[in-house]
């Protein structure tokens, strides 16, 4: 069935080749065991930020088994003045937070960037003379 693994064979039959023969010289009795599948959900980011999967916030890198099939959310959060710009590697999306289906192993990056330098420009009417961080300056100034 979807979401399970063949493990191994236990009872009259011992070992994990799939298929077996049995020669049937008597009773026997023979138990085939399954085990529920899990997928790699690894997550990393650039910048700085962090991921909370399912409200619980990881240390990136982190990589964790995840149940096959299940559902997870995963949510970007941002450091002061970084901001969030999207998923990449198996998914590509700037939404956040996210809602995932686990059907396969996934590599997820959160990307962080620092927002636009903003530059400030101070021109002069009339006659007069202005500081920036404690320094006189010539007019028009232009600075971050």
């Amino acid at each position: 069935d979807v979401g399970w693994d063949f493990s191994d064979w236990s009872g009259d039959v011992v070992g994990m080749t799939n298929p077996i023969v049995v020669t049937m010289s008597g009773d026997r009795s023979i138990t085939a065991n399954f085990s529920a599948r899990t997928c790699a959900l690894s997550i990393s980011a650039i910048g700085d930020g962090s991921v909370e999967v399912d409200g619980e916030q990881w240390d990136l890198p982190h990589s964790e088994d995840v149940p096959y099939g299940a559902t997870i959310t995963i949510e970007a959060q941002v450091d002061c003045p970084w901001r969030f710009t999207g998923w990449t590697g198996s998914i590509t999306s700037d939404q956040n937070p996210i809602e995932l289906q686990i059907a396969e192993d996934l590599c997820i990056t959160a990307t962080f960037i620092l927002p636009d330098t903003h530059f400030l420009t101070i021109t002069k009417s009339g006659s007069g003379s202005i500081e920036v961080d404690g320094e006189r300056v010539e007019l028009p100034w232009t600075g971050e």
